[in-house]
């Protein structure tokens, strides 16, 4: 039988660590959001919101 290693890593401080992350490596207009997932501890869930007029005009004329 093998065994398989897991880590924890505490939920919160992952979330913190997205959420300073994200914004790095996004254009400077973009938002984005993290979030701890309530009911698995191992999920996280992330928005990304583009802000932006041009983007917002190309999908309401495409």
């Amino acid at each position: 039988m093998v065994k398989i290693d897991e880590r924890f890593v505490d939920h919160n401080q992952l979330k913190d660590a997205w959420q300073r992350t994200l914004p790095t490596v996004m254009n400077p207009s973009d938002q984005s959001e993290v979030m701890a997932d309530e009911a698995d501890p191992k999920a996280l869930r992330c928005t990304h919101l583009i802000i932006c007029a041009q983007a917002l005009h190309d999908l309401t004329h495409a």
